[in-house]
């Protein structure tokens, strides 16, 4: 019964780690959910809920901003904003229609 034992472990060692490979292999890939923005693209200031005050709308995009002095930056390239929003997993919210 020993001698069984001995070829059966690695056999079972090797269908566990077979099995479990593309399981594993599916979680890593899977992209995050976005969520909503959260930090100024400029600073990386926090975006609390008593801050949305303080945004631009440029582009059809509403981009929140932690402070004043940042909406001179978001004014000059509005697509780089966008893109370190993106970058972080973040998403940008649509402008409200005048």
């Amino acid at each position: 019964m020993r001698h069984v034992n001995k070829h059966l472990i690695p056999i079972l060692v090797f269908i566990c780690l077979s099995l479990s490979w593309p399981l594993a292999a599916a979680q890593q890939t899977a992209p995050p959910a976005p969520k909503p923005q959260s930090t100024c693209p400029i600073m990386g200031g926090a975006i609390g809920p008593r801050d949305k005050a303080l945004h631009v709308d440029v582009a059809g995009k509403r981009i929140y901003i932690c402070c004043a002095a940042c909406e001179a930056a978001v004014r000059a390239d509005p697509e780089a904003a966008i893109k370190k929003i993106s970058e972080r997993g973040e998403t940008v919210e649509e402008a409200p229609k005048p």
